[in-house]
């Protein structure tokens, strides 16, 4: 096989002019298309792999797949090929860095340039999910960053088409780092979308926090960590990332897929939300921990001092300015704080105070006599769930979110689609979540979590085939709306029912349009 230099000629076409990149499986070349008159960049690949008839076959296909991606954020094929033993690729040729190269430059990245980053990676996995095609790869190497600005991902299917079903080892010898894979890539297990997913989380970590989320000696045991641990909180490391932020990363690193985002519409969806220039939840910027004296590294986070009172190593406490001290007086209103704490924290744990009001906290309501011999008020357990679009084109609002509603976790959600008004760009009147209670049960208290405020929405009772008339509250209402604490809390006129419908009538604003969101609910009642 004649050696890779320049001027070599492929195809009678392509004339190679300079290596720019050289991987564990391929070299990339600036090239000149003489047919067209164009630069384009030619990626060849290892002469190991290019000799397998098995990679061979898996390669053409999945370069076909590829090759039908058009996208302004996934660089184009235009061409494959095979000449005396040298396979290879022929691409749009892209000037700029890889993100690996501006994450190596600058350490942790700000929010707001990270999200920016993102999003157009989450528009291109979109479009080759839609089509079948899973990435298996994403990294910072396959993420390319142009001199503009641009953001164009590379690479698409590569990783099926080069490993197939060789075991971990192989590919971690092969791709360099298997720092991005997910678990069950890992584990050799089927793989989907969300693998990707999972693996873009992994990279807006690094971004954030200015390091991976798992680290161990091998590239090996660190793929490994990720099937028993979960990484360090994000804002443990870096406390300036705001918590909608951090929750987006957290449920992208979900062990078990059913957990993560279900498409990379709804992470990119979330992740516009937790935009800090959309309006997200913010927190006060700190100094980076790491620059923090008197704190050491240790398994699971950073150990040492209180972050504002550890004093610089080798100075006497006279020497710290007095404004830097902590003063004995601030000990006062720490103790009433604490106090305070504690006994809102008893009062809720005993059922007679919970969350709500003008002030955050409210007594709960007393137990009634009666017919139920005045047995306080539980839990009702959410058996199950469905979405309720009937004025929809296909009668659905993302169905495979809506366990996301009732599974404990505030950092998960089932978001409506985006529209153009509150009023659902006048498509239709509304859309809901339905719940089954499993069971008859006497309903005295719907609670509603959300990510999103300002929507509007009513509470039915019954089968969606027959749902009641809109349930009223103690004091009359029919109608609510969702808090700016993210919570509302609606105690209702007891109902005998076994299901209830979250009626959503109008939508609050998100991100310059409107949706509703439910990241959990959870109803309070007595046995029927």
């Amino acid at each position: 096989m004649e050696a890779l230099a320049p001027e070599r000629r492929l195809a009678g076409r392509y004339v190679l002019k300079e290596l720019i990149a050289a991987g564990g499986m391929a070299f990339v070349w600036q090239a000149l298309d003489e047919v067209l008159a164009r630069t384009v960049a030619v990626k060849v690949l290892r002469h190991d792999l290019g000799e397998d008839p098995t990679f061979a076959q898996r390669f053409q296909a999945e370069a076909v797949a590829a090759a039908r991606l058009t996208h302004p954020n996934i660089i184009s094929i235009f061409d494959t090929g095979d000449e005396e033993g040298l396979r290879y690729i022929v691409m749009e040729y892209f000037a700029g860095s890889t993100l690996a190269d501006l994450m190596q430059a600058r350490g942790q990245t700000d929010p707001d340039e990270a999200i920016g980053l993102i999003l157009p990676v989450l528009s291109a996995l979109a479009l080759a999910h839609s089509h079948g095609l899973i990435h298996r790869d994403i990294k910072p190497g396959n993420v390319l960053v142009g001199e503009d600005g641009r953001v164009k991902v590379t690479d698409f299917g590569i990783a099926k088409a080069a490993f197939g079903d060789l075991d971990l080892t192989t590919t971690g010898a092969v791709l360099g780092t298997v720092r991005y894979l997910s678990p069950e890539q890992v584990q050799g297990d089927r793989i989907d979308a969300r693998s990707d997913l999972y693996s873009l989380g992994v990279v807006l970590y690094e971004m954030l926090t200015g390091r991976p989320p798992f680290v161990a000696e091998t590239d090996v045991a660190t793929a490994m960590m990720r099937l028993t641990q979960n990484p360090t909180a994000p804002r443990d490391i870096r406390p300036e990332i705001s918590r909608s932020l951090e929750a987006v990363m957290i449920r992208a690193l979900e062990r078990d897929p059913d957990d993560r985002y279900s498409s990379a519409e709804a992470m990119r969806s979330a992740l516009e939300r937790a935009a800090p220039g959309r309006g997200a939840a913010r927190t006060q910027a700190l100094p980076p921990i790491a620059g923090q004296p008197g704190r050491r590294w240790a398994a699971g986070g950073w150990r040492g001092g209180d972050e504002r009172t550890d004093r610089p190593e080798g100075r006497a406490a006279s020497q710290i300015p007095a404004g830097s001290a902590f003063r004995s007086w601030m000990l006062i209103p720490l103790i009433v704080i604490v106090v305070a704490a504690v006994a809102i924290a008893l009062g809720v744990a005993l059922g007679r105070l919970q969350f709500g009001g003008p002030l955050g906290i409210r007594g709960a309501p007393a137990a009634s006599g009666g017919q139920t011999g005045g047995t306080a008020a539980t839990p009702v357990r959410i058996t199950g769930s469905k979405d309720f679009d009937p004025q929809g084109s296909d009668h659905s609002e993302h169905p495979d979110e809506v366990h996301l509603a009732f599974d404990g976790k505030s950092s998960t959600a089932w978001t409506t689609d985006h529209y153009s008004s509150p009023q659902f760009g006048q498509l239709k009147h509304g859309l809901g979540l339905w719940v089954s209670l499993g069971k008859d049960a006497e309903v005295q208290q719907v609670t509603v979590d959300s990510p999103i405020t300002g929507w509007r929405f009513q509470i039915q009772s019954g089968p969606l085939d027959h749902l009641s008339d809109p349930l009223r509250s103690t004091d009359g209402g029919t109608t609510f709306e969702m808090e700016p604490s993210g919570q509302t809390v609606i105690h209702l006129q007891p109902v005998k029912t076994s299901a209830l419908l979250v009626w959503i009538i109008e939508l609050g604003p998100d991100g310059g349009r409107f949706a509703a969101a439910i990241s959990e609910i959870s109803v309070l009642g007595k046995p029927a």
